[in-house]
């Protein structure tokens, strides 16, 4: 082994000519069995130092030394290294490696403020907790629908348990084949479900994009309020330990009534139209669980963008075929989300406990129908020049067409501004390029 080949060593020395110091194979270097700074490649051999010394006096301890040139010895020969005191001679006899014992355990530290001493444990429980909370399951109610298929689909790939709560189990089973950790409960088995689950999202409801008569509006009251009635007696049955610590339940812009000109936000006051009437009841039917040490909350939901449902599954085709424009005056609100931030804002809910109370599960930037359908043009290649009359949707869906013709401008001002939530699509341009 050429001593070149030892790019750096530094050496505390006694005042010795006779001080032994080893360097080991590891690059270990000790006198009289004490460590010694060092920086050096591996030997592969160990060497001792029998003599160490200048020409003119010994090396003083804390001397710097370094290799210049020479070959290892054998038998005791010698070689020069260049110390911060001048050239250094020292005599060598190759031995074998010493085996070394493993350092004992260090003891735990038994200081108040070990846990800042030790930042990376306290982070590695954190995760550990987080961990174990994404290993419970989630009860989802809704779960066919728009939102629910997607919610179910990201909670299943995140690796979670994902127990699905609906009228009939059988035809939901259809919807998840070949998805892994769902399984679907009929509304006798709805207690059992949810015991053990670590939080329910409460998506049931008919949909609200029909021809409206008395016995529709009574559907579309008793579909959102009785299910979220039955979800919260379910969880009142429950013992303490086996509730669920938080319910997600879905509400809808239409709380805040209708405006061209008004802007709402979660202070906003509810509206006394039906929608208005009909989300005060099913807000103030999940707010029960509360009573019972459940984290609630409620997701007041835009109209939800998605490509295989909903209001945009309905307006794409009529322009692929060149006939698209705007429904009604266009200059109605269209307060809108992507489906994948309001599925993003669900899961958000169920897993920070910061989020409690209502929010608006709108997109930050809505805009009026007019501009809604222009972007839709110019996603699709296609102009936006034949307006839908109000009249036609009149006949159409009869009082549900204030759905479409009547809107409200609502800001997301809760999730931003209080819980930092992130929109992946801020606005409907980058929301519509992505669907269609």
């Amino acid at each position: 082994m050429y001593l070149a080949d030892i790019m750096t060593m530094s050496a505390h020395c006694f005042a010795s000519n006779a001080a032994p110091v080893a360097a080991t194979a590891a690059g270990e270097v000790r006198s009289l069995g004490r460590p010694l700074s060092h920086s050096t490649r591996s030997f592969g051999s160990q060497i001792r130092a029998q003599r160490v010394a200048t020409a003119s006096s010994t090396v003083a301890m804390g001397a710097s030394v370094r290799s210049i040139s020479g070959r290892a010895p054998r038998g005791g020969r010698s070689c020069w290294w260049w110390s911060g005191l001048g050239p250094v001679r020292c005599a060598f006899t190759a031995v074998p490696p010493t085996p070394t014992a493993p350092p004992p355990p260090t003891p735990p530290d038994p200081s108040p403020y070990s846990a800042f001493a030790r930042p990376r444990s306290v982070a590695a429980a954190a995760s550990a907790d987080a961990a174990s909370a994404k290993a419970s399951p989630v009860a989802v109610t809704g779960a066919t629908g728009l939102v629910g298929q997607r919610l179910v689909a990201r909670l299943a790939s995140e690796g979670r348990l994902v127990r699905v709560l609906t009228r009939d189990a059988t035809k939901a089973a259809e919807k998840f084949v070949g998805v892994p950790g769902v399984s679907c409960h009929g509304p006798t088995q709805w207690t059992s479900a949810l015991s053990g689950s670590r939080a329910v999202v409460n998506l049931a409801g008919e949909p609200i994009a029909n021809r409206w008569d008395e016995r529709v509006k009574g559907e579309l009251l008793r579909s959102r309020v009785d299910a979220t009635r039955a979800v919260v007696d379910a969880i009142a049955s429950l013992p303490d330990s086996a509730r669920p610590s938080v319910l997600v339940s879905s509400s809808a812009v239409g709380f805040y009534g209708v405006s061209e000109s008004a802007e709402f936000d979660e202070a906003s006051a509810p509206g006394d139209d039906f929608l208005g009437r009909l989300c005060v009841a099913w807000e103030a039917e999940a707010a029960k669980a509360e009573a019972f040490n459940v984290r609630v909350v409620t997701i007041r939901t835009g109209i939800v963008l998605a490509r295989d449902g909903g209001a945009l599954a309905k307006m794409l085709p009529v322009f692929q075929l060149f006939a698209g424009g705007p429904l009604g005056s266009g200059r109605q609100w269209f307060s809108w989300v992507h489906r994948d931030d309001l599925v993003s804002m669900l899961t958000s809910a169920v897993d920070d406990d910061a989020w409690r109370g209502a929010y608006n599960g709108t997109a930050p930037q809505p805009v009026r129908m007019g501009a809604l359908c222009e972007a839709l043009g110019r996603a699709t290649g296609r102009p936006s020049w034949l307006p839908v009359p109000e009249l036609a949707l009149q006949t159409l869906l009869g009082e549900g067409a204030t759905v479409v013709l009547e809107g409200q401008k609502v800001l997301p001002r809760r999730a931003i501004d209080e819980r930092g939530f992130a929109f992946r699509y801020e606005d409907v341009d980058a929301a519509l390029r992505d669907l269609a």
